[in-house]
């Protein structure tokens, strides 16, 4: 899966999944390119590098090589997965685990890793590669996220490697949706990952997964709010609702929307919440009691993300979202 975009343009989803023929001159130029897992080139230290062929750009390249080759470099004891005590790692030997999500769901039975498993994004010149290995009840999959950047020698055109600049964990909603970076303010960047979850007998909902970038590494950061007794996950569900019970003939409902915006400041989380009266059971004739408006901007404090308080509590305890978003 590719979806295409840049760290200033918002990605569209468009989609491509190599052919037979592609898959085939991936293997030829590997074979012929000599694959280096975990190897460092001269220029700058990196975590893996791979052969890359004369000429061809960094999105390019990617594209050409299958997902098994992906996953055999970025994530070496991949094929333990089928343990479910086996702790995986990348190729730079960090622990592929998302700590803040810990504990919420079950490990699903594996899958063959295919073109499906990956989603790419274009990031300036680079690209972004999440590879999924590891899907979970509740609509999650976790697996290696690598910024990947093609570097060549101007006295050496044939040795072109692909680089991964960076390297982190990133488990979020496993029907992508768009992947993206955005700056965060200070110099600091931000990985979003907005996708649909999906779990037996519920609706689908939308959400973004929120991933600093810090040097060479993804962090796995949780969400922190003044006054919140204790963090929390860093996502953001885009759409709640809830409705209330019948009371003298009128019920209340509530709804809460949300976008992620990038500013000049850095990134603002908009979020409009909507009060309603309605007659009895009825879904139409509803009146407009309250629309409110909050910006929430986020700061990276620490090893956290720092976000302000939402406007959701106001409204009351949240009922089952829908598919909006």
């Amino acid at each position: 899966m590719r979806v295409h975009g840049d760290s200033s343009k918002g990605p569209s989803d468009t989609m491509k999944t190599p052919n037979l023929a592609t898959a085939i001159t991936a293997l030829v130029f590997l074979l012929g390119g000599h694959l280096s897992g975990c190897a460092h080139t001269p220029h700058r230290p990196t975590a893996c590098s791979l052969r890359a062929p004369a000429g061809a750009d960094a999105m390019t390249t990617a594209e050409l090589i299958p997902a098994p080759v992906w996953a055999d470099l970025l994530a070496p004891d991949h094929r333990e997965r089928q343990d479910p005590l086996a702790e995986l790692h990348s190729c730079s030997g960090s622990a592929l685990a998302a700590p803040s999500l810990q504990g919420s769901a079950q490990r699903m039975p594996t899958r063959e890793i295919d073109e499906r498993s990956m989603t790419m994004t274009a990031v300036g010149d680079d690209v972004l590669l999440w590879l999924r290995l590891l899907d979970y009840d509740d609509g999650d999959a976790l697996g290696v996220l690598a910024l990947l950047s093609r570097h060549s020698a101007d006295d050496d055109p044939t040795g072109a490697h692909l680089e991964v600049r960076a390297v982190g964990t990133l488990r979020a909603p496993a029907i992508p949706l768009d992947l993206r970076v955005e700056p965060l303010g200070d110099g600091r960047k931000l990985v979003l990952a907005r996708g649909r979850r999906c779990r037996p007998k519920a609706p689908c909902v939308v959400e973004v997964q929120l991933l600093p970038w810090a040097g060479e590494h993804f962090v796995d950061a949780e969400l922190t709010s003044p006054g919140a007794t204790e963090p929390t996950p860093a996502r953001i569900r885009l759409h709640e609702a809830s409705t209330g019970p019948v009371y003298d003939g009128w019920r209340r409902e509530a709804e809460v929307r949300r976008t992620i915006r990038a500013e000049p400041s850095g990134l603002v989380v908009l979020e409009t919440l909507h009060l309603r009266r309605c007659p009895g059971a009825l879904p139409e004739g509803c009146e407009e009691e309250a629309t409110v408006h909050r910006e929430r901007p986020l700061r990276y404090r620490g090893s956290d993300l720092e976000i302000a308080p939402s406007l959701w509590p106001i409204a009351g305890s949240p009922g089952d979202p829908d598919d909006g978003g």
